[in-house]
């Protein structure tokens, strides 16, 4: 894992990206954590990911390629089950 970033609007919800590509969010709020979804980017591999400060719960991803991408998590459906009061801050 090269990045990390807990979301400010979902207490539990956790980003992570490494050197494979790959963005995977992950829910902590418990003793086990779960996996919720993997996603790979065009981003190459990822070397940082922040989530936004704000109310929105939107992850900026950025990578080898040289490029941003911003990824809103509430178009998951496997966070907004575990995470429902995202759906609610919507705008």
């Amino acid at each position: 894992t090269c990045a990390m970033s807990l979301c400010p609007s979902a207490k539990g919800l956790l980003a992570t990206g490494s050197l494979d590509k790959s963005v995977k969010l992950w829910d902590v709020a418990k003793d086990e954590p779960a996996l919720l979804t993997t996603k790979k980017l065009k981003t190459g591999s990822v070397f940082t990911a922040e989530f936004c400060s704000e109310a929105k719960p939107l992850l900026a991803i950025g990578g080898a390629k040289g490029e941003l991408t911003v990824w809103d998590v509430r178009s998951e459906d496997e966070v907004c089950n575990r995470f429902p009061d995202l759906i609610q801050k919507q705008n």
